[in-house]
Formats: C-alpha cells, structure tokens, sequence
C-alpha cells in the first residue's frame, strides 16, 4: 500500500512540469513517522458499580511508538481564503498481560490473564481559514472546522469467551489558528492548531450532555526542491477528553458512563505537492 502510494505521487510529480497555469492554488501533502501515547486512560462504567479506569500506557500495551500518517489537501479558491480536508488513520492495537483486575463496563477481565485490547480514532476533518494577514513571506489565519470522529474500542479476552465493544459516530465543532514564515532562501516555518472545549449536547453531537476537548498542535519545518515540490517535519501533540453518562446505553447492562483522557506525541516526516 505505502509503495503504491509512493509511486502514484512520484508519477504525479513528474508530469506537473507539463501541466498549464493553476488559477487556483492547491496543495497535497502527506506526512509519516510514529505516534508515541504519553497518558492514556479509559473507564467504561462508573467506579462505584466496580468499574475500573485503566491505563492503556501502564497496563494496555501502549509503552511503544505506533506508525503514523496523515493525508492533507489544502485549496484557496480566492486569496487570503482557505478550505482543508485531512484524513488522519489512527489505530492502536495491543496485547497485555493483566497484574491485576480489570472492570469494564461490568466485564471482568481477571488478574494473570491476556486482554486484547483495540483503541480505533480515525478522523476527518474540514476547516476554513481566513489569513487576515497574508504576505508574501508571512501569514496568519484564524477560523472553524468540523471533525467527525469515528471511535470503535474494545477490549477481549484472548480466549473469546469475553469482550466488550464501544462505538461512537458524530461531529466535533473546532476552533483553527495558523501561522507560517518564510525565509528568502526558501525555508519555512509553521504552526497550525485545532483546539475546543465543549460541554453541551448540542455542541458534542450528541443526545446527552457530553464533555469533550480536543487539542492538536503542530509544528513544522520544511524546504523547497522546486517550485511545486517541497518537505518537511512536524512535530505534534494531539491531545483529547471525553467525559459523561449516556442515558440509553447500547449494552443494558452498562450505566452508559465514560471517561477517556488521551496524550499523544506524533513525530512525521512528510512532502508538498503545489498544483
């Protein structure tokens, strides 16, 4: 998969030199590297129906670096107005051996006993920033984007005989800032964040009072190999809670609450295609 996604871009690259002038600027990108979760817990259940909140870092695997990408296509349709589309895949899969009972959701998992553990969030997310500052080497934009997250978590036995499964559709309102700068040689810095805090229904999507934040910081750092092709680093922190009980629980015999606080550090080396 990775070679032909390599091979589609390097044939794409090689037939821009032909194409005619764009009156429109657009950009692909595409970036890959690791991501490293720093704090991870989850409890499914409230703690005095004997739920437990566990550590995906302590206890569930999650003390190693993951593979990581993420797809991007930014379009100005006019100047100083920009549209961007991301996709990012993020899907953590482990194995662990239990030091002691765990609780989820009524389900217990017991100590000395092997857990398959799945934590699936891939998202996708649309945005539209005005640059209110917008030179020739440096610009600042400010604006939304909606994000519709798409979590499916489970956790099972490694015989079968127990698993528990939850799953969570539905849009994520979010503020955007960015800012670039670029040096006469052709080096450019960036930063670009996603951030929102939100503790309604209405806000969160969904059909009870939600709390839920969201923080993704990037930082980046990238060169030039031509005029419509260029590279680069980021370094990111994605960060993100979730917190609240829902009323009509999908497994009857769950109290509907849920609790999920997440850290994860990226680090991606990725390219630019200017169209």
């Amino acid at each position: 998969m990775e070679k032909r996604v390599f091979l589609i871009c390097a044939l794409f690259v090689c037939f821009m030199g032909i194409l005619p002038a764009n009156p429109f600027k657009l950009q692909l990108e595409y970036e890959k590297g690791f991501v490293g979760p720093v704090f991870h817990q989850i409890q499914f259940g409230k703690t005095e129906n004997g739920n437990t909140k566990f550590d995906y870092v302590k206890d569930g695997g999650q003390d190693i670096l993951f593979p990581a990408e993420k797809f991007t296509l930014r379009f100005e349709p006019a100047q100083s107005h920009l549209i961007t589309f991301v996709y990012q895949p993020l899907d953590l899969q482990t194995k662990a051996y239990l030091t002691s009972d765990a609780t989820i959701n009524t389900v217990k998992f017991e100590k000395n006993s092997g857990l398959s553990l799945k934590y699936s969030f891939p998202f996708y997310r649309v945005s539209y920033m005005y640059k209110f500052i917008n030179e020739k080497s440096f610009d600042i934009g400010a604006g939304l984007s909606l994000q519709l997250r798409n979590a499916s978590i489970s956790f099972e036995s490694l015989d079968g005989k127990k698993i528990i499964i939850n799953q969570n559709l539905g849009p994520v309102p979010i503020l955007k800032f960015a800012a670039n700068y670029r040096f006469e040689n052709g080096i450019f810095l960036g930063t670009e964040i996603d951030g929102f805090y939100a503790s309604s229904a209405f806000i969160n999507g969904s059909s009870f009072d939600f709390e839920g934040s969201i923080l993704d910081l990037n930082i980046n750092a990238g060169a030039p190999f031509s005029s419509f092709l260029s590279s680069f680093m980021n370094i990111r922190w994605l960060a993100g809670s979730a917190k609240g009980t829902e009323k009509t629980p999908s497994n009857p015999l769950s109290d509907g609450y849920t609790d999920n606080v997440l850290s994860f550090f990226l680090l991606t080396l990725g390219f630019i295609i200017n169209i």
